[in-house]
């Protein structure tokens, strides 16, 4: 007979999730089951990317200024903006 370890590699609690995930199957992803219009929009919105990088506004009395540094990349920092007081 071949020497095999009765230890299981993964916790008890790690157990217990594979058994739900064989019985269940993997957690629900999308909207809910007889979803409303609102529902479905709502879950549509929260799937849809984080606004883009020129989409972003400085705060008031700050701007946005681009530079490159010495390896080429470029960068951008959040300035006070001294024109608007005077």
């Amino acid at each position: 007979m071949a020497n095999v370890s009765t230890a299981s590699p993964h916790t008890r609690l790690q157990r217990i999730y594979r058994g739900l995930f064989r019985v269940l199957g993997p957690a629900q992803q999308g909207p809910p089951p007889y979803a409303t219009e609102a529902e479905i929009e709502a879950h549509r919105a929260s799937m849809e990317p984080a606004a883009k990088r020129d989409e972003l506004q400085a705060p008031d009395g700050y701007r946005f200024t681009h530079y490159t540094d010495g390896s080429g990349i470029e960068h951008r920092a959040v300035i006070r903006d001294d024109t608007e007081s005077t």
